[in-house]
């Protein structure tokens, strides 16, 4: 016997994936990605690799909130809307 998810017990999910770069355009590696989702309160966590990129896998859609810190840096924050289940890609600089 098998089990499908269907109608409202299946969850759309989304993955947010991007690089972080400076203001030359280069590679940021090592900094902190925090996403919050504020209408649940859901908080991940990445870190960015040796190219400065990330990956944020099985999130909700909907509106989130991400910010990256590196001691050395300002912070930046920027809200990203994920409508569908399609990978959302940024640059956050």
């Amino acid at each position: 016997v098998g089990l499908l998810a269907t109608g409202a017990d299946a969850q759309v999910t989304t993955v947010i994936r991007g690089v972080v770069v400076d203001a030359q355009d280069g590679a940021v590696p090592g900094a902190t990605v925090t996403l919050r989702q504020p209408s649940s309160g859901l908080e991940r966590v990445a870190v960015t690799d040796a190219t400065g990129h990330f990956d944020l896998p099985n999130l909700p859609v909907g509106t989130h909130d991400v910010t990256v810190t590196l001691d050395g840096f300002t912070p930046v924050a920027q809200r990203v809307v994920a409508a569908t289940g399609a990978p959302v890609e940024i640059t956050l600089r």
